[in-house]
């Protein structure tokens, strides 16, 4: 793209909890940076003490952004009337209303396009193209459930995955769509590689149905009563966090439950990474941060999770309890495997998921949408 104009972009980020999604978004915002390109993070104000605590560098860059307002305010009463609200949204006229509050705004920062992470409510931004990032097969029923005009008014989709491209694609087949080229990956940080290795088994996931972070506890569970010798950490946040203590209370000394401060180093001391995310695991960041940790793999064998992670360094598993148990103890059983495995992971980590291409990629379709 030399020579050629370079839209100035915000990369806008709901929530305000860092997940594997989140990080992503920060990550590519800031390898965009470092190419000098003219990119803003914009983020929820409530963001802010995740931001502070795990990306301090960048908290005098970030962009507190404003959405809704009076009319906003007005109009949310009448979402308790799904009738109302779909008539609303079909009728055109919450697209002709636009956000003129956050229009505003972007036109005040020169924005020339968004590219929105995890913000559901945006829609109908006028005069500023948006691309919308479908990132997990759960935003994609999410948009199941708009109104068709809603779904209309990004100018276009880009999905993370091939498995998320499909779901997409079979409930929007005519939206403008754009699959990832590859997967985009860069550790937060590197974790030191002259750590030793210790018997140690990571699962580092939200605490949601799809990713099986229950399943996993009562195998961790069963394992570490035959494995007095071996930690399992089970980190993340999310609404079943209290029945995964509950499952490891037998085992209290032997496991940890929670969010972890300092994944990278958590990472280069473990020796076994543990996913089991439907409908795949397939990019996900925290295993290809365990991949680039030296961990060996034990993952479902759902989605493209094989093809795109699996090669001489793991295991792949079903989703039955006593084959996670069984592929876990063998794996765990052979240290010098593990240590082979954990190799292959890092060799693979970096030849596989290479940020450059991603981002030459994604910059021409910004170049593309912005014209």
């Amino acid at each position: 793209m030399s020579g050629a104009h370079q839209p100035k972009i915000a990369i806008l980020i709901s929530t305000d909890k860092l997940s594997g999604a989140q990080n992503r978004a920060i990550k590519i915002y800031r390898s965009l940076r470092q190419r000098d390109y003219p990119a803003e993070l914009w983020i929820q104000p409530s963001l802010r003490p995740e931001l502070a605590r795990f990306y301090p560098e960048l908290m005098s860059d970030a962009v507190d952004y404003q959405w809704g307002g009076l009319m906003d305010r007005a109009l949310r009463a009448t979402q308790r009337s799904p009738r109302l609200w779909r008539f609303l949204n079909q009728s055109g006229l919450m697209a002709w209303r636009g956000n003129p509050t956050m229009e505003r705004q972007l036109k005040a920062r020169s924005i020339e396009l968004v590219h929105l992470f995890l913000d559901m409510r945006i829609a109908y931004i006028r005069n500023t193209p948006t691309l919308f990032e479908l990132t997990s097969p759960d935003i994609v029923d999410k948009l199941g459930r708009w109104a068709p005009a809603r779904m209309v008014s990004h100018d276009a989709y880009h999905a993370v995955s091939p498995s998320v491209a499909r779901k997409f694609t079979k409930l929007a087949p005519t939206l403008p769509l754009f699959r990832a080229a590859g997967p985009f990956f860069l550790p937060r940080q590197n974790g030191d590689r002259s750590m030793p290795k210790e018997k140690t088994i990571v699962f580092a996931h939200r605490f949601m149905a799809r990713k099986n972070a229950v399943l996993f506890a009562k195998v961790a569970a069963r394992f570490l009563q035959t494995r007095p010798d071996w930690k399992v950490k089970i980190l993340g946040f999310g609404d079943q966090e209290e029945e995964i203590r509950k499952i490891l209370a037998p085992v209290a000394g032997q496991a940890k439950v929670g969010l972890d401060p300092d994944l990278p180093h958590t990472l280069a001391q473990s020796s076994i990474f543990v996913s089991l995310i439907q409908p795949d695991n397939y990019p996900s960041q925290s295993v290809m941060e365990a991949m680039e940790a030296g961990n060996a793999l034990l993952i479902s064998d759902t989605g493209d999770s094989r093809e795109m992670f699996l090669d001489g360094n793991g295991m792949l598993t079903s989703l039955d309890e006593q084959d996670v148990l069984d592929r876990l103890i063998q794996l765990s059983d052979n240290q010098e495997q593990l240590a082979a495995m954990g190799q292959r992971s890092r060799e693979l980590a970096a030849t596989r998921f290479n940020a450059d291409h991603y981002l030459d990629e994604l910059t021409s379709l910004y170049a593309q949408l912005a014209q």
